[in-house]
């Protein structure tokens, strides 16, 4: 009886394994990634409600692992990025030759916001005459705040042996400000193999 099981197991196995086409079979596994790229920030102008500001933000590095893993149907598959202290996020696609195609999903990103900020001081001081005049400062500062933003991602991704370029776009809005809306369309993401 112990050996009929042995048998239906390896059998099932194998029968698991074949279902897989050549492509998910050589691409499906465990990855290393690194995503880099930059979008474009919308918001309001503070200094005149009905206009709005761009500006262009690079994207904080993000590092994580990556696993691909077949799904019942031949070509199915499933991504799913765990981000280094961060979310872990997934998706289905379907893989056909060097082509991944998967579903667009939703995720947050972290983005770095600098602002800059200026400030005029008036300095007293005595001309050469002696009498007292005023002398405009401009002192300029800036502060970086991280803001948290829902965006959809969409795209493609190539397999090249042992590495998977993804090409991603960005679209979505602030968590904190509706108004503040940001767009990306060259992101690019390396998974190397493991």
């Amino acid at each position: 009886m112990k050996k009929q099981m042995f048998y239906l197991a390896a059998i099932c196995l194998m029968m698991a394994s074949c279902a897989d086409t050549a492509d998910v079979r050589d691409a499906k596994g465990g990855y290393r990634f690194k995503t880099t790229g930059k979008v474009t920030l919308q918001m309001p102008d503070e200094s005149n409600p009905k206009a709005t500001i761009s500006q262009i933000v690079n994207l904080n590095n993000e590092t994580g692992s990556f696993e691909l893993v077949s799904l019942k149907d031949n070509d199915k598959v499933l991504l799913t990025f765990d981000q280094l202290n961060g979310d872990v996020y997934h998706t289905k696609g379907t893989l056909s030759g060097d082509e991944l195609s998967f579903d667009a999903f939703t995720r947050t990103l972290d983005l770095p916001i600098t602002t800059e900020y200026s400030d005029t001081l008036h300095i007293p001081y005595l001309n050469h005459l002696g009498q007292s005049k005023l002398r405009d400062s401009i002192i300029t500062y800036t502060k970086t705040e991280t803001e948290v933003f829902d965006i959809t991602v969409t795209g493609n991704a190539k397999t090249y042996e042992n590495n998977i370029v993804f090409s991603l776009n960005y679209k979505g809005q602030s968590q904190e400000d509706k108004q503040r809306t940001i767009e990306g369309t060259d992101i690019q993401m390396l998974c190397k193999k493991n």
